[in-house]
């Protein structure tokens, strides 16, 4: 963050005027002396890069609340445009979101440098800037015309170098406001997301290279040439792109083994087919596929866009609405990812915005639904995706509607899902999102886990709240300030949920981890039973049979898994903590087998059980009674 030596007081919309000491997060400064900026308050605007200087007593929190104050208020001024996100708007939430997304990977890094007991030096104090002459020097216009100007000079700073091109744009000030079937198909997310591929090696390439050099010009391969073939089998066969690979590889090879003449023409034909690169390839640009996702976004973006519609009611319309719906994803799901990819980018994800406007506007309970079922396929497009729909009103939106229309099972069930999606990564959310995703809401997930809405008759709810649970946890780093671990001790009755939890637990499965989205967050069952053990109240959700099941997991990982495998240290840390916070000195379960255990790996030699050893000697010294060093041979 940046704090401002002098005041500043703004004559141009663009820019912002502020106070001595007010602090600022930087978004942008491609400008050499106007730098764009968010405020405390939320504000975003241009600031002289001049007035300010570096704080270093910044903490990261403090970088984050004031970025998330920025996104609501450029929503709530979206809002106050009668719900319409300008270019200037779109681009701004990019902006704030992007250094969102870069400020919580550092600080993950800082946690993890931390967890390794990194010491990291300290830096050294930086001299206190000399007092301005004048704590109020003229404000300069930051003028809006297309010409380059300088920024104003700095009290007892000579005059500065070069200028910038002032934007039109104002900045935006703080508001003044006083079927469940196809979503559980979309876990499986291979019609979704690019499946890893074969790649051609840089052996590969040189030798193709040589190939054809080679060759005479009739012989040369076109360079898309095999996402056009794709392309061609996917418009006239009308399935999947993925089946259509599949079909276009298994003729190239059988013609490379019919056709020895042709054999490297077809082996260079299918590095095209079988490559990542195919997903982006230029051919996409006008397929089919790309041409309806625009005619359809367009068209999406009419509907949310026609108050008429909004205030009349009018039904006439929700059979073609479902119609685009329903066509938009089948694109998704059969489409070249890279095609879908880039029509939801443009204009920085402005179809995202309006998909989310118009969900809020729309009430009409089948639109909805198709809705929610669009979103849910976007997630697996790219992790921007979800960050984007995380940052905006639609978390708080879905789970409002969850508490409000308990009865309507089947967007219960969808939002359920969707919402499950967009916190599967572990992103840290908007401090206004816990205005509604709150310690109340995840009561109102246990509850209904021990209680499901009577016309659940098949039960899927407490799978699906359960699901949403172990993903919402995954954005608490402290278990201290964990909503989950707050609602659950506060909880009269958990006992169907722990149950649940025993059986996830038993099969070693993740429900959470949908996408194989870069970075991967850690596992959400085992980060659970991590923040439920680090404390004595949460611990004793799980009954002394449970826990002895528990514990014959632990010894079954740290048994048969390698030094170095992370699971193996999770489970370590986790027995390390039901030792800690429960009566396990009680019944001792397993205890000479842990024992064998851990001298067995105490006698490791390879380096990456250094974190495992660690552990271990920790337990040694707290329960010395139960797990003697002396047994060390």
């Amino acid at each position: 963050m940046y704090r401002a030596l002098y005041d500043f007081k703004a004559r141009d919309a663009t820019a912002l005027s502020f106070g001595v000491g007010q602090r600022f997060t930087l978004l942008d400064r491609s400008d050499a002396h106007w730098w764009e900026v968010t405020d405390d308050t939320g504000r975003v605007g241009y600031v002289p890069y001049n007035y300010l200087e570096k704080d270093e007593s910044a903490e990261r929190g403090d970088i984050i609340m004031s970025i998330d104050r920025g996104i609501e208020q450029v929503h709530m001024a979206a809002m106050n445009n009668g719900g319409t996100y300008t270019a200037h708007h779109r681009e701004v939430l990019q902006k704030l979101i992007s250094h969102r997304k870069a400020t919580l990977d550092k600080q993950s890094q800082e946690y993890l440098l931390h967890q390794e007991r990194i010491e990291i030096p300290s830096q050294p104090a930086r001299p206190a800037p000399q007092a301005p002459v004048s704590r109020v020097p003229e404000s300069p216009t930051r003028r809006r015309s297309t010409k380059t100007h300088r920024a104003p000079p700095a009290p007892n700073q000579g005059t500065v170098e070069p200028q910038r091109t002032a934007y039109s744009e104002p900045c935006i000030q703080a508001a003044d406001s006083s079927g469940v079937e196809r979503m559980a198909h979309m876990q499986k997310f291979e019609i979704y997301q690019s499946t890893p591929e074969k790649v051609a090696t840089s052996d590969a390439s040189s030798q193709t290279e040589a190939i054809n050099d080679k060759r005479s010009p009739e012989t040369h391969i076109p360079e898309n040439i095999g996402s056009e073939l794709v392309e061609l089998v996917r418009v006239n066969t009308d399935v999947s792109f993925h089946k259509s690979r599949i079909a276009v590889s298994s003729v190239l090879n059988h013609i490379k083994d019919k056709v020895p003449g042709l054999e490297r023409a077809m082996e260079d034909i299918l590095r095209q087919v079988n490559s990542s690169k195919l997903h982006t390839a230029k051919s996409g640009d006008g397929s089919k596929d790309s041409e309806r996702l625009e005619v359809i976004f367009s068209e999406l973006g009419s509907v949310k866009d026609d108050s008429q519609q909004r205030s009349w009611h009018l039904y006439e319309d929700q059979s073609i609405i479902l119609e685009y719906l329903e066509e938009l994803m089948s694109i998704l799901e059969n489409a070249m990812p890279g095609v879908c990819r880039k029509a939801v980018q443009q204009e920085n994800y402005e179809v995202l915005h309006n998909m989310v406007q118009y969900y809020q506007m729309e009430h009409r309970l089948p639109i909805r639904l198709a809705l929610l079922q669009v979103f849910a396929g976007l997630c697996g497009l790219e992790p921007e995706v979800i960050s984007t729909l995380v940052c905006s009103i639609l978390p708080m939106e879905l789970a409002r509607d969850m508490q409000d229309s308990v009865e309507a099972l089947q967007k219960l069930q969808y939002s359920a899902l969707l919402l499950t999606m967009l916190f599967c990564t572990g992103e840290a959310l908007p401090v206004h999102h816990y205005e509604h995703l709150s310690e109340g809401f995840v009561s109102f997930l246990l509850a209904h886990i021990e209680e499901p809405p009577e016309v659940d008759v098949h039960e899927q709810v407490p799978d699906l709240f359960l699901n949403l649970i172990l993903a919402f946890n995954l954005h608490f780093s402290d278990p201290k300030d964990s909503l989950v671990m707050k609602a659950i001790a506060s909880s009269s009755n958990v006992r169907t949920f722990s149950e649940k939890i025993m059986l996830l637990v038993n099969r070693g499965d993740d429900p959470v981890h949908m996408f194989d989205h870069e970075p991967r967050p850690p596992n959400s069952v085992l980060k659970f039973l991590a923040d439920v053990f680090s404390s004595e109240v949460t611990s004793g959700i799980f009954y002394t049979n449970d826990m002895m099941v528990l514990i014959d997991i632990i010894v079954r990982q740290v048994s048969d898994l390698p030094p170095g495998d992370e699971i193996r240290t999770e489970h370590l840390s986790l027995f390390h903590s039901i030792v800690k916070n429960t009566p396990y000195h009680e019944h001792k379960h397993r205890c000479d087998d842990l024992q064998r255990c851990f001298l067995a790996i105490q006698r490791e030699e390879e380096k990456e059980g250094e974190a495992d050893k660690f552990i271990i000697g920790q337990i040694w010294a707290d329960f010395p009674d139960i797990f003697p060093r002396s047994d060390l041979v």
